[in-house]
């Protein structure tokens, strides 16, 4: 039976209300992490590359020189 009683909480009415909020939340949080994951590797790859410059190249020529060299 879907009729409200008095005693349901506001998180619960709106849980019943929106099933996918509790996924969406979860996405929200994966992609800010995801954001944070890749900046780390963006500046650790940079850092652990020798002869790279933060100030003189774009982190995409890394793989370009990797590239060149299979070649």
């Amino acid at each position: 039976m879907s009729a409200l009683s008095s005693v349901d909480s506001c998180d619960e009415v709106i849980q019943r209300a929106s099933p996918g909020r509790r996924r969406r939340k979860w996405l929200l949080i994966a992609g800010i992490g995801a954001v944070g994951v890749y900046a780390v590797g963006d500046l650790l790859s940079g850092l652990l590359y020798e002869g790279y410059s933060f100030k003189d190249q774009a982190i995409s020529e890394l793989s370009l020189t990797a590239l060149r060299s299979a070649h």
